[in-house]
């Protein structure tokens, strides 16, 4: 399964939360002449992934590790549909009144 920079989320039964960090290219803007490659990553069944764009973890002035771990503090502790993630991630994580464009995409992978 191919997997996109920013890191991904997989979660796994309750509170396991799993970064993966294989790079796929280098940010946009980086390196004009860098290409995306393919990668894969194992889940385990009923595994669910949660890609976001950079909006969603990022603030200005402020370490990116920083805004991860509000994005981990955030993540449900119980399995849930991934509606219930991506407005629940959205809800804490989006400020009101921004100007960002924040995308959230959810897959559940069930072998």
């Amino acid at each position: 399964m191919p997997v996109a920079s920013p890191p991904c989320r997989s979660s796994r039964g309750i509170g396991f939360l799993r970064r993966l960090t294989r790079l796929v290219a280098v940010p946009v803007g980086v390196d004009p002449a860098g290409c995306p490659r393919q990668v894969s990553a194992e889940l385990a069944d009923n595994s669910t992934v949660i890609a976001f764009t950079d909006d969603l973890a990022e603030r200005e002035g402020e370490y990116l590790e920083a805004g991860l771990e509000r994005l981990r503090a955030a993540a449900p502790r119980r399995v849930a549909t991934i509606e219930a993630i991506s407005h629940r991630l959205a809800a804490s994580l989006i400020c009101r009144g921004s100007l960002d464009v924040v995308a959230i995409l959810g897959v559940r992978w069930r072998s």
